[in-house]
Formats: structure tokens, C-alpha cells, sequence
């Protein structure tokens, strides 16, 4: 599987077949535009103020 086509949160395609729910919609990150699904995106941001990816600094940077 394409490691660009997966959420490196939770390891899930981001674009499934299927049209998912609104939480599992893509959702990038600003300033770095990394894109994960909506709700880990969410999860990862209560955690954690940078890019699960990049490690950038995105706290006041969601898109």
C-alpha cells in the first residue's frame, strides 16, 4: 500500500473505496499540509501541538 495513501496516525487508507463519515475525512495540517483523517487528526492535536509526520509546530495551524 502507498504510505502517502495511509493516515499515519492509525495506519488506515485515507481514501477508502467506500464514502467514509466525516470523521474519517482527510484533514491537512497547516503549515506543513501532511494530511490525516479528521479524527485522529483531532486526537493526535489534544496530545500533541506538532505534525505526527513532520514534528512541525501546527497548535495554531489547523486547517
Amino acid at each position: 500500500m502507498d504510505s502517502a495513501l495511509v493516515c499515519a496516525i492509525c495506519d488506515c487508507r485515507l481514501f477508502p473505496d467506500a464514502k467514509g463519515t466525516s470523521a474519517q475525512d482527510p484533514f491537512a495540517l497547516n503549515p506543513c499540509g501532511h494530511v490525516f483523517h479528521r479524527e485522529c487528526t483531532e486526537k493526535w492535536l489534544n496530545r500533541s501541538p506538532t505534525c505526527p509526520t513532520c514534528r512541525g509546530n501546527v497548535q495554531n495551524g489547523r486547517r
